[in-house]
């Protein structure tokens, strides 16, 4: 794992996971305040890795092995996910193959990062929940227990404390909410019983970045700049879900145009998928999304990251309907019809193919790249 520390939380994780199980810190300020702002179950997990193996960077391929486990995990179940939700075979398999082959998922899958557990425990949660028959107490249990472990790993899983039981509740099943929200409400009392115990006494802007969201968010929060801010992470939003599939870090106007055009696509694919009753996945993306436009800093690819799955499956399903209005047009006697049919065909092809060919170059950049980092200077920091 030449590419520790490229992202900085990676390095955070790694660092304060050395810490368990005497103590939860984070070692690399001089203050050494305990670890509030990130729950502790991912790093529980790295913890592991420093129990087994304590020397630092051999301990590193280990760490990598780990990380990468949650790979076939997360295919597996998005095939499962898309089965369950209506897919044919050849189709999940291809939208799997999307959600295998973006460059960000290669990046999360080789990084110590929390992106792709936590997608791992909101699949498991929506294939127990995403179902057209009643969800019964104990199945809707144990959903809540994966939703705990998903809310311990990444803390902008608490959304699922209102999506699920949304659900539940207009469904009238009334026990099956409250069984889903038993061990979510416990995980998260729990957490902010420990983080307000331990909460670091120091309230400067670096103390309170890495020790708590709420204080930091105070801290930057201004009501003057709130509608800038609404309509900045709306355009990053946007822009960062279509930019997983559409893989580009430049930011000129036409690209971000695109953006806001293929999202907007996949959102009226998304709204199909509900009318066919799709239902908990939607309701955790809306408060999700609410939070990210509410956030101090525009939301990137790590943070729209969950919604990728249902992001491929609403955009694949509007494609495949205005593929249908095409053909319909092409059919028609009308020249009209059949000029707008060859243009519509030929944007198509141009955005899928220029999707084809980003993901194939944002492949092998990463790869180039992580090929050219060194690990010294870790080393030396270590």
């Amino acid at each position: 794992m030449p590419q520790l520390g490229a992202y900085h939380d990676d390095a955070v994780y790694w660092l304060s996971a050395r810490s368990l199980p005497a103590s939860y810190q984070i070692p690399q300020l001089p203050e050494q305040p305990a670890q509030t702002k990130y729950p502790p179950l991912y790093p529980a997990l790295l913890s592991g890795i420093w129990a087994a193996n304590p020397a630092f960077p051999q301990n590193l391929p280990a760490a990598t092995a780990l990380q990468w486990s949650f790979l076939p995990l997360y295919l597996g179940l998005a095939f499962l996910y898309y089965r369950r939700t209506g897919f044919a075979g050849l189709p999940a398999y291809l939208l799997t193959l999307v959600l295998a082959v973006v460059p960000m998922t290669i990046v999360f899958a080789t990084s110590l990062m929390t992106e792709l557990p936590c997608t791992v425990a909101l699949l498991a949660v929506l294939l127990l929940l995403e179902s057209r028959e009643d969800v019964s107490p104990r199945r809707a249990l144990l959903a809540g227990v994966f939703a705990a472990a998903a809310f311990l790993i990444r803390t902008n899983a608490i959304v699922l404390i209102v999506s699920v039981p949304a659900v539940l509740i207009l469904r009238r099943r009334y026990r099956s909410a409250l069984a889903f929200a038993a061990p979510l409400m416990a995980a998260i009392a729990g957490w902010l019983a420990w983080s307000a115990a331990h909460a670091s006494p120091f309230k400067d802007d670096i103390l309170s970045y890495y020790t708590s969201y709420i204080g930091y968010y105070l801290k930057t929060f201004s009501w003057q700049q709130l509608p800038e801010r609404l309509w900045v992470n709306a355009d990053a939003v946007c822009g960062s879900l279509a930019r997983l599939v559409l893989f580009q870090n430049s930011d000129e106007i036409w690209l971000r145009a695109l953006g806001w055009v293929m999202t907007a696509a996949a959102v009226k694919g998304v709204v199909t998928l509900y009318r066919r009753g799709v239902r908990h996945y939607i309701y955790f993306a809306v408060p999700l999304i609410g939070v990210l436009l509410l956030w101090q800093y525009p939301p990137d690819h790590r943070f729209v990251y969950p919604l990728l799955p249902l992001y491929v499956a609403g955009l694949a399903t509007q494609l495949v309907a205005v593929a249908a209005l095409v053909g319909k047009s092409w059919r028609s006697r009308k020249t009209s019809d059949r000029v707008a049919a060859v243009f519509v065909s030929s944007m198509l092809a141009l955005i899928v193919g220029g999707c084809v060919v980003s993901i194939a170059y944002g492949l092998f950049r990463t790869d180039r790249k992580s090929t050219r980092l060194n690990s010294s200077h870790l080393v030396i920091s270590y």
